[in-house]
């Protein structure tokens, strides 16, 4: 279980972000982090999760609740 800050996805900004609102549960997926930062990129605007799971992480999840 780990977490990985990204870099935005549409301008490449690395620093200047935002948490809008940290979303929080895990449906009992004890390998996934309860508390889920949604940020805002200052310089363009895009919304996304970060820090964000590894994605062995969401296949583990998925497996259990697909």
């Amino acid at each position: 279980m780990a977490q990985y800050f990204i870099p935005c996805a549409v301008c490449g900004e690395t620093k200047s972000f935002h948490t809008l609102i940290v979303a929080e549960g895990n449906r009992g997926a004890g390998f996934i982090y309860k508390k889920h930062p949604v940020v805002i990129c200052k310089t363009c605007g895009l919304c996304f999760l970060n820090p964000q799971h590894e994605e062995a992480d969401y296949a583990k999840y998925y497996e259990l609740y697909d």
